[in-house]
């Protein structure tokens, strides 16, 4: 009868032990998902971003939101947005869960937002006459 009851307890232990393994792996396998949207994301932002800005005199922000629309992205979209300062241009990039299987309450902890700046580059005849001015100043001290 001992035997029965060891049997059965092993078997219940085992069943709970399995819901929590499965748990870690149905969570560990979402992380890895949402970590890589949000790699590929970033990536391909700052790639588009600095392509667009070197070569065209076209709106970037318009090119980055296209190339992140057609992005390999599973659960999350993205919207990106280039700011031109002075010197340099900043990229702020958001995004947000779409996928409906996503409980709400973790939607706004999964909410992604960062941005970065881009230096400009410096036009040849600019840098030219900024050094001859520089030596202008240093031969006359």
């Amino acid at each position: 009868m001992d035997n029965e009851n060891a049997r059965g307890v092993i078997t219940v232990e085992m069943s709970m032990v399995l819901v929590v393994v499965m748990l870690i792996v149905a969570a560990l396998i979402s992380s890895i998902i949402y970590v890589h949207d949000v790699t590929v994301a970033k990536s391909i932002s700052y790639s588009g971003a600095i392509e667009v800005i070197e070569k065209t005199d076209k709106n970037p922000g318009d090119i980055v939101r296209k190339k992140l629309r057609h992005a390999p992205l599973f659960i999350m979209t993205f919207d990106s947005n280039i700011e031109e300062n002075l010197d340099s241009y900043t990229v702020n990039l958001s995004g947000r869960v779409t996928d409906s299987n996503v409980l709400n309450i973790v939607k706004k902890y999964l909410d992604y937002n960062t941005s970065f700046t881009l230096e400009k580059p410096m036009s040849v005849e600019f840098m030219y006459a900024s050094i001859a001015i520089c030596d202008v100043i240093r031969n006359d001290e």
